[in-house]
């Protein structure tokens, strides 16, 4: 996430095929107002659909992606 202002608490959820592989907390910071967040899931068989949401509640702003590996 790269909002831009410092300071920032957003809560994160990433899921693998609806199981969540992260979920938690991060605030954004210097200089950028940004953070990043990694983790490496086990693989799944099959294709992994990998969900990444992060909410700031200060506006209810949400920032999210997926991809299919």
């Amino acid at each position: 996430v790269d909002s831009n202002v410092v300071g920032q608490r957003w809560s994160n959820t990433i899921t693998d095929n609806g199981t969540t592989v992260f979920s938690g907390a991060r605030k954004t910071t210097a200089p950028s107002g940004s953070f990043t967040i990694e983790t490496r899931p086990a693989n799944r068989p099959g294709t992994d659909k990998i969900v990444a949401r992060s909410t700031f509640a200060g506006t209810g702003e949400v920032c999210s992606v997926s991809a299919s590996v």
